[in-house]
């Protein structure tokens, strides 16, 4: 009997368990395609890159309608990226991003100002690919100091 209670008991745990860990994922916990993270000198190379080949690409800026307005990168267009809109690859901002850049017209995604974690991972898991999407590590501040002439308001 005491055999039993301890096999039942842990049955109960292993599948308590299995439960608990399939209902708690989110984008920090799900394994998101990579992406190229690049500082403000490779994400200037890269548009240089991109603009000479004549190749189809957005930069959006993952910040706030405010800190957009008050400045962004030259050609950005703006996209307040979150965690909630970033919750699967059919959540708004993934789904407005293939609305809008359609992945089967090659178009080249340059993302900054949302955190990694879900951003450009987001980005690359729904079609983009590593090949097509690259993250502005070191974000907005790093672009301001390195090509300030750069800047739109």
């Amino acid at each position: 009997m005491k055999k039993l209670n301890s096999i039942l008991f842990l049955a109960v745990a292993a599948i308590m368990a299995i439960c608990v860990g399939a209902s708690c994922s989110s984008d920090s916990d799900e394994e998101l395609d990579p992406y190229y993270d690049v500082n403000a000198s490779g994400f200037h190379t890269m548009i240089a890159k991109l603009d000479s080949a004549g190749a189809k690409y957005v930069i959006v800026d993952g910040r706030t309608a405010a800190l957009y307005a008050a400045g962004h990168i030259k050609g950005a267009v703006n996209y307040n990226v979150t965690a909630q809109n970033t919750t699967s690859d059919d959540a708004a901002f993934p789904a407005w991003l293939k609305t809008n850049y359609p992945i089967a017209s090659g178009y080249y995604v340059l993302i900054y100002g949302c955190p990694s974690y879900y951003g450009p991972g987001r980005v690359s898991n729904c079609g983009y690919g590593k090949a097509h999407t690259y993250y502005l590590n070191g974000n907005y501040a790093a672009w301001v100091t390195a090509y300030p002439t750069e800047i739109e308001k």
